[in-house]
């Protein structure tokens, strides 16, 4: 659904166990918006204030999720996310009824997920919005997987997708990404000097080069690019072996510079599943394929009903 404001509306629908007809539920792994502190609009509004952005909740969402993300800092760096039903200390629920993902131009891809928004602050004496700074998601990667799992952070600037990783090209249209008979050239939508893949460089790991990936011109056809400029990593921006890497969303720092995050979806899932069919099948045997079978066997990379 789009909606007046420039957003895109993700529902998620199931099959009802009585009706067997589908039902909207919760979004997976998406905590309500009211919990993003990179939403400036949204952030710590209540149900009853969601017309007017500059009412103050008196229940502090960003602060809650923060403070639940950090205590389970190292779970949710190795991708571990998970939500309880209910915040602690309250009966506000933390899954979201939908997701919504701000869009202001189809090549658009700025929405994420952070864990403190200084313009949208709490004052605990219900004051409305005050100087109070939030709770910060203290660790960068933890604070990227808690995005990197929602919808929103998906199909946006963690990735920077253009909302959809898959693109609808109309039946019986390519959405050839692979190298075909020679052609390394990808499939794709130009809007505004933007390469949109028809498949997203999050699955298949490398992005053509556009206006928005234009630096990282030593690649063999000159054809590929991302943020990451390091001589090592560049041979493989031409084929599905390496990752397309972006800076982190949020622009946090380690050290020097910008966190880095690479992604080849398609690549980790069949390196998932060749270690799963290459390992032994006994549990009990000391060997680095029992060990690797156990890996991929409680692996979670996604939840269950995920997207």
């Amino acid at each position: 659904t789009i909606l007046p404001t420039n957003r895109w509306r993700l529902s998620q629908f199931e099959i009802d166990n009585v009706t067997h007809l589908p039902k909207v539920v919760p979004v997976t792994l998406t905590t309500r918006i009211h919990a993003n502190g990179g939403d400036g609009l949204l952030a710590n509004m209540t149900d009853r204030n969601f017309s007017d952005a500059n009412v103050a909740n008196d229940f502090n969402y960003v602060d809650s999720l923060g403070k639940w993300v950090n205590l389970r800092r190292n779970s949710f760096k190795r991708g571990r996310v998970s939500y309880p039903l209910d915040f602690a200390n309250s009966t506000k629920k933390v899954l979201g009824s939908h997701a919504e993902v701000t869009s202001a131009a189809p090549n658009a891809s700025d929405y994420f997920w952070d864990g403190v928004n200084f313009a949208v602050s709490y004052d605990p004496n219900g004051n409305g919005l005050t100087s109070f700074p939030s709770v910060v998601i203290d660790t960068n990667k933890a604070r990227h997987q808690a995005s990197l799992n929602t919808c929103g952070g998906c199909h946006a600037a963690e990735t920077q997708t253009m909302f959809a990783h898959v693109r609808y090209v109309g039946m019986g249209m390519s959405t050839r990404y692979w190298n075909d008979m020679g052609n390394t050239t990808p499939e794709f939508t130009s809007i505004g000097g933007i390469k949109i893949e028809h498949v997203s460089a999050f699955l298949t790991g490398r992005k053509m080069r556009d206006n928005r990936f234009s630096d990282n011109s030593n690649s063999p056809s000159g054809q590929f690019a991302d943020e990451n400029f390091d001589g090592s990593e560049i041979p493989d921006d031409d084929s599905f072996d390496g990752l397309f890497y972006v800076t982190d969303a949020k622009g946090r720092i380690d050290g020097t510079n910008s966190d880095m995050w690479g992604f080849n979806d398609l690549e980790r899932r069949k390196i998932d599943l060749c270690n799963f069919l290459n390992s032994s099948c006994n549990p009990f045997a000391h060997t680095i394929k029992s060990f690797m079978v156990a890996r991929t066997v409680m692996f979670s990379p996604f939840a269950l009903h995920s997207h």
